[in-house]
Order: structure tokens, then sequence, then C-alpha cells
């Protein structure tokens, strides 16, 4: 599929901010009269550990990505990297996937073994949230919902393990429990953060509940439809909270509130790289840098 254009691209971002904010303005002004103000102890910690996390189970799955390729990175430029690739999320552009890409191709990866990886691990993250969806389900009786998103699971896992064998990696088995690790803290820290959210709204909510909500974030960021899921993510959590026992407002405001939090810290992280003059193209040079000093040379096992 060819490429969208900027004008397209431009024009995709500005109608995910619209909906966005015309979501959670619609979200706030249908929310029960009785909600009381929001818990700020949870909303902070939240920013101050939920975010961070987030960031370093990303850093982490680059990581992973680069050693698929027999190529090892230095946890600091894993996490220059991810934030670049986070913050690249919602430009104009392809964002995340091409930053993290190009970061791989510049340690010396060919450009489609690096696209082959990043669709491997893409593959692999919405296998394990729809495995896992579909293990809280169970665990908290909703026995169809559970079904089908364990269905999907298994399905995805199925592409998943046959890319893997088709790129032809060393110890595929030990590759593919690697893959589910970094895929599982990414996924549970983002049901956390939504779990604690919901609970700083004043709902008692469970964590199949959380991951529900999780899993239409996952959906709609990897879409790749709009900018970093914006706007795709609060509109599909809102849709999927009634079949989980939540208002669709308390569900879009949850989602847009995780969002906003996510930003404000990237938006700080980002801040800092840049003054410190690490700008997208010198972070990836930094992971080469690095990578070189540490000895980098295509590994024979992974």
């Amino acid at each position: 599929m060819a490429a969208r254009s900027r004008h397209m691209e431009r024009t995709l971002l500005l109608v995910a901010v619209i909906i966005f904010a015309g979501g959670f303005v619609a979200a706030y002004l249908n929310l029960p009269p009785s909600m009381e103000a929001p818990v700020w102890t949870l909303l902070a910690l939240v920013a101050v550990i939920g975010v961070p996390a987030t960031v370093a189970t990303n850093a982490w799955e680059y990581a992973l990505s680069a050693n698929l390729l027999g190529y090892r990175v230095s946890p600091g430029a894993a996490v220059r990297v991810s934030i670049m690739a986070s913050a690249a999320n919602l430009l104009p552009i392809p964002g995340s996937v091409l930053v993290r890409t190009e970061a791989v191709r510049r340690l010396g990866a060919k450009t489609s073994r690096a696209l082959a990886t990043s669709t491997l691990v893409g593959l692999a993250w919405l296998a394990i949230t729809a495995l896992l969806t579909g293990a809280l389900l169970l665990v908290y009786g909703r026995i169809g919902l559970s079904a089908g998103a364990g269905g999907i699971g298994v399905v995805l896992t199925g592409a998943t393990v046959y890319l893997l064998a088709r790129l032809e990696v060393s110890r595929p088995a030990l590759v593919g429990a690697k893959l589910a690790l970094v895929e599982s803290a990414s996924v549970l820290v983002k049901a956390v953060r939504l779990y604690v959210i919901l609970h700083a709204l004043h709902y008692q909510v469970g964590m199949d509940q959380a991951m529900a909500l999780t899993s239409a974030s996952v959906v709609a960021t990897a879409s790749g439809f709009f900018p970093g899921g914006l706007g795709a993510t609060e509109v599909l959590s809102a849709a999927v909270s009634p079949l989980v026992s939540l208002p669709a407002a308390v569900g879009l405001l949850a989602a847009a509130i995780d969002r906003m939090i996510g930003l404000a810290v990237l938006g700080l992280l980002t801040g800092a790289l840049l003054f410190g003059k690490r700008h997208g193209a010198k972070e990836v040079e930094a992971a080469q840098e690095e990578s070189d000093a540490l000895g980098a040379q295509p590994e024979p096992k992974i």
C-alpha cells in the first residue's frame, strides 16, 4: 500500500484532534451528576510511575527488536529511541514504526528485515493483548467475550509464530518467550494505568474492565488510521465499555485522561532530550555509536 501523502496525514491528525476534543467534552457532559472530583493522588501516580513504566517497556521492546537482528543497544539508547518514537507517533508521518525501523536500520540491518521485525513485534503485541484480555474476562465470568478475545488471540499467536519462523532467528522458542514477556509487561502496564484512573474517578472496577479498555487502545493504535490512535482510542473505548458494565462516558473519559497524562509526561521527556541537543536523527546515531562501543556485531545466538 502506498504511503499516505503529507496532506492526508495532516488532515487525519486534525480530524483525530477534533474527535478527541469532541468526545472528551461529550463524555464530561454525560457523566453521572453525583460524580465526585477525581483523586488527584492516584492520577499523579499514573504520571510519575505509570507513564515512565510504559516508556521502559517500549525501550525493552525496541532493544529486543534490535537483538532479533543480531544487534545490541544500551538501555540508555533504547530509552531515547523509545521516547522519540512515541513523540513521533502524533506527528503527520508514519510515527513510531518509522523511527524504530530507521533506528534498527542504522545499526546495519536491511530495511526489509527491520520492517519484518517491526511487524513481528506488532503481531505479538496484538496476540498477547487478546490472550490476556480473554483470560481476565474468563476469570471474571464473562464467558462469551472471553471466548471471542481468546479465539482472536490464538489466531494472532499462530500468525506471530509463522512470521517468527520466516525470520529464521536462532533459538526461536527463546525469542518467542522474550516477546511474550515484553508484550505482557507492556499490556499490563497500560491496563494498570487505566485501572488506577478509573479508581481515581471513583469507579470500583475489576482488571477485566481495565483490560477491555486496554484492548480498545491497542486495536486503535495498531490500526494506524489516526496518528497514535488519537480519537479512535477514545471512541472505541466508549463503544467497548458497555460490554463490560461501564458507562460509555466513563470509558471514554478514562481513555482521554490517560492520553493527556501520557502526553504531558512525554512532552517533558522529549523536551529534556531536545534541550540536550539530541534530535531525532542524532538519537539514532547515538544508538549506533553506543552499539559500536559495545562491539555490536551480528550475534550467533539470541
